[in-house]
């Protein structure tokens, strides 16, 4: 946890042993009641997610970054129908 003077970050560590970095505020930390140990659930809103084809780590500043495998692709429906 580092403590700025606003707010703070923190790392969570997933039931699936990834660790997410977030921010929050104060305000929010102390209305919450968090503190170290305490069970929670993280919904993360992203407006977009970078995919890269690599084995290496990617140079990017981002600490959020978890190894995958495609498991499908869903492609969006057409509107209107297809011609």
């Amino acid at each position: 946890m580092v403590t700025r003077s606003c707010q703070e970050e923190w790392e969570l560590f997933t039931i699936g042993g990834h660790t997410v970095t977030t921010v929050i505020t104060n305000d929010s930390l102390q209305k919450l009641g968090l503190k170290a140990g305490t069970l929670i659930t993280a919904e993360v809103k992203a407006p977009f997610v970078i995919l890269q084809k690599q084995n290496e780590e990617p140079e990017t500043s981002s600490e959020n970054r978890f190894r995958g495998i495609i498991d499908r692709v869903k492609l969006p429906a057409l509107k209107g129908g297809a011609s």
